[in-house]
């Protein structure tokens, strides 16, 4: 069933199958530095996602908040700070990837259904 759901979720966002659960990446939400507002593209992407857990019976999805290393760690840890970084922070684009969201879905899939498309 998770392979079937991380199928379907890749139909909309990079999707990979870990040990903690599914990590949904939303790879187009990016924040400028010492900012977390959201544009209406990136918002419609979340909920494109929101199709998925609310039809899905079991899950648990939880919204992950990554920022790069530009900071002190009590800063950065307002939201999930500075780990597990998906580009080295040593240049401006990679701190640029590095301030992301991440949805992490965990639990048990019961059933799974097609996404509703925006």
């Amino acid at each position: 069933m998770r392979l079937l759901l991380k199928q379907q979720l890749n139909l909309v966002l990079e999707t990979q199958n870990t040990a903690r659960g599914l990590v949904v990446r939303i790879s187009d939400v990016l924040f400028h530095f010492n900012d977390f507002t959201l544009t209406p593209e990136h918002a419609k992407n979340l909920r494109r996602s929101r199709a998925f857990w609310w039809r899905t019976d079991g899950l648990c999805p939880r919204l992950e908040g990554y920022t790069d290393n530009v900071g002190s760690d009590a800063y950065n840890l307002q939201g999930l700070g500075s780990t597990n970084p998906a580009a080295p922070n040593a240049t401006a684009a990679g701190r640029e990837r590095n301030r992301r969201v991440e949805m992490l879905i965990q639990g048990d899939v019961g059933s799974t259904h097609q996404p509703d498309r925006d």
